[in-house]
């Protein structure tokens, strides 16, 4: 026997599914976004903080990397 459904994709077009989909979509990239602007700043400051001449600095941001580093092995 067999059984073939009838996708109706056209329902996702409609009220209020189409508007959650945009919603969801929406967020998904704000969040993105977000993280991106995040990461990209603190990655650069870390970053820079490696590459000073103040060797407290230098070994706080180097064990900052190291630990996030190491956090697969930590798993």
């Amino acid at each position: 026997m067999e059984f073939r459904y009838n996708w109706n994709w056209a329902i996702l077009f409609t009220e209020p599914y189409f508007e959650w989909i945009l919603s969801g979509i929406t967020w998904t990239v704000l969040v993105s976004c977000a993280a991106w602007v995040l990461a990209f700043t603190l990655g650069s400051i870390v970053g820079i903080a490696r590459t000073v001449d103040h060797p407290v600095v230098r070994a706080v941001a180097g064990g900052y990397v190291e630990f996030f580093r190491n956090i697969p092995l930590l798993v």
